[in-house]
């Protein structure tokens, strides 16, 4: 190093910028740069270089090696510089001194009012103390990110995931770093709305079983108070609370259906006219008093081939839509009438299940807020919805639309914004006559001879309940609690037991266990099985499979199991009983 130039250490390309100007005094004395320093084998390297003169006249020069430094601040710009996050620049005096375009796209903040100071700590943040604010992200020094919520300009709040750290050398400002997390939390939003019908079979297959035990007794008990009845008022009232008992059965078997992922259900001939008319009965009565409900029913209406609890659903899902759609008040109009598509008229409503033929057309329509065509789009999207969280979960139009569909029809929705809306349900109208559900009375129900019928259940109401059906229309009855009792029974020397009904879900001993013991007992003895997870379509064959070809949904009716055990006990009596499996 002796003898050498100190021009002799720098890069050729900084030499230049080293020597003092022509004419002009050497400024060494007071030299505090960055200049790149070359080594003796020819490589070079970033030095912050300090030159000071000494008393003696002789200059001090301290060479400082800061490649490091320098990586550290590329890496920094890079990601200063980088869209992916927001990047900002704090002071504890409660002001954001500067930030890159990703910071100023997530805040909403004005480039402008950034660069002139005029953005504030606080109007980030949750309303607090303002001394707790200006030191809230020096606080975060150390510590992993944390998610918090922003406040954007224009008064909005998203999620965002921040980490802040101070700078050494000024303990007093710092960086912060904020990550939007608003389309991971919609996504995780999404995801746990998605599980909900899972949660929902979980829980309906849980809770069927205890709901069906809680109907199946009024349902009978019904059947059995009607004849002591006398007065018309008494009937009528009879026959109220059986029509909610069935609904309820209904709506049982109906969730286990869609819980399992299907949309088939019992298809019966179904007069939409009164199912119409019941929907906007419900709607009149619970909507509020501000929204008006009309009808416009012809009585010459054809019938449609469909489940009647799944178009009930549907009606309902659409008027609740539409009540929800008229928060200020307004009219609700349900209407239908019958329609005949030709090829041309089918092709120009623009809906590729569109066919030629006879439809059934019911028409929902409000004068509520309407939509915009962006939106009229996605409404049936599962899980796009409008409403406010916890409000509604996105559900009811992709679900009538599943409907309608199942059914072999089409929907068609038109709407514009301010001028409510209007949804058309076209659905494939019978060409044959064909009676109506629950139009013909019900037959009286059989009558037994004797016979000595086993019951086993383990709820005591349906025991009792069916043993006094039982007794009252002419049989014999054995009870017993569980899969064990009735073996017990049946085992019994000299029993006399003509038939037994059983349930599949018990305590100790359940019903398939039961019946293959029965099975090594008395192969020969009729057995009718009833549960009500009937929707179980492993059910069938392991039926099968015990030799058992009987079965009732739960919950069932005095009239269908009497109708049942009347059925299985001729056929007994005729030749063709149970055949050992």
């Amino acid at each position: 190093m002796l003898g050498l130039q100190l021009l002799n250490l720098l890069d050729p390309s900084d030499t230049e910028l080293a020597r003092p100007s022509p004419g002009q005094p050497s400024r060494a004395a007071n030299l505090r740069r960055e200049w790149r320093l070359r080594r003796r084998d020819g490589t070079t390297f970033p030095a912050e270089v300090t030159a000071s003169a000494m008393p003696d006249g002789k200059l001090l020069v301290m060479l400082r090696d800061i490649t490091e430094r320098k990586r550290a601040e590329a890496r920094f710009r890079r990601l200063v510089d980088s869209d992916a996050h927001g990047v900002m620049f704090w002071n504890q005096q409660g002001m954001v001194s500067g930030g890159n375009d990703a910071f100023v796209r997530i805040s909403g903040c004005c480039r402008r009012a950034l660069e002139r100071g005029e953005v504030q700590i606080p109007q980030l943040l949750e309303p607090g103390g303002e001394e707790a604010t200006r030191l809230d992200f020096a606080q975060l020094e150390g510590t992993a990110p944390q998610e918090r919520e922003l406040v954007r300009a224009d008064g909005t709040r998203i999620p965002v995931l921040v980490g802040a750290t101070p700078f050494e050398d000024n303990p007093a400002e710092g960086v912060c770093f904020l990550i939007d997390l608003s389309e991971s939390k919609r996504l995780e939003q999404q995801f746990l709305r998605s599980q909900r019908p899972e949660s929902i079979g979980t829980l309906a297959g849980g809770i069927a079983h205890d709901l069906n035990n809680a109907l199946g007794p009024i349902q009978m008990a019904l059947d059995l108070i009607e004849p002591m009845v006398g007065t018309s008022a008494g009937k009528s009232l009879v026959a109220t609370v059986r029509a909610g008992a069935q609904r309820g059965a209904d709506m049982v078997r109906q969730l286990l259906t869609f819980a399992r992922g299907g949309m088939e259900g019992k298809r019966v001939a179904v007069q939409l006219r009164h199912l119409v008319a019941e929907v906007a009965k419900i709607a009149n009565d619970t909507f509020l008093k501000h929204i008006s409900v009309r009808t416009m029913l012809p009585r010459n209406l054809p019938t449609v081939a469909g489940d009647p609890t799944q178009l009930h659903q549907l009606l309902l899902n659409l008027c609740v839509n539409a009540r929800d759609a008229m928060p200020d008040g307004g009219t609700l109009t349900l209407s239908a009438e019958s329609v005949d598509l030709d090829q041309a008229h089918a092709t120009s409503l623009g809906e590729p299940e569109a066919k030629p033929g006879r439809y059934l057309c019911v028409s929902v329509k409000d004068t509520g807020t309407g939509m915009t065509p962006a939106i009229l789009e996605k409404i049936f999207d599962p899980f796009f919805t409008t409403k406010e969280p916890g409000k509604g979960t996105g559900l009811g139009l992709s679900t009538s639309l599943a409907i309608v569909k199942s059914h072999g029809g089409f929907l068609r929705v038109t709407s514009e914004p301010e001028r409510g809306s209007r949804f058309d349900i076209y659905l494939p109208a019978e060409t044959t006559p064909a009676a109506e559900a629950g139009s013909d009375g019900p037959a009286s129900p059989p009558r037994g001879a004797g016979q000595l019928i086993l019951v086993v259940d383990d709820e005591a109401s349906i025991r009792q309940i069916t043993q006094q059906a039982l007794e009252f229309y002419g049989y014999r009855v054995k009870l017993a609690s569980d899969g064990a009792e009735a073996v017990a029974a049946v085992a019994q020397p000299g029993s006399d037991i003509k038939l037994m009904l059983t349930d599949m879900m018990m305590p100790i001993m359940d019903g398939p266990s039961c019946i293959r013991v029965i099975r090594r007992l008395r192969p020969e003895l009729p057995i009718i099985a009833a549960s009500g997870l009937a929707a179980n379509a492993q059910a069938p064959q392991q039926l099968a499979d015990l030799g058992v070809t009987s079965f009732l949904v739960k919950p069932y009716s005095s009239e269908a199991m009497l109708t049942e055990i009347a059925r299985v006990l001729q056929l007994k009596k005729s030749g063709a009983g149970p055949a050992a499996p």
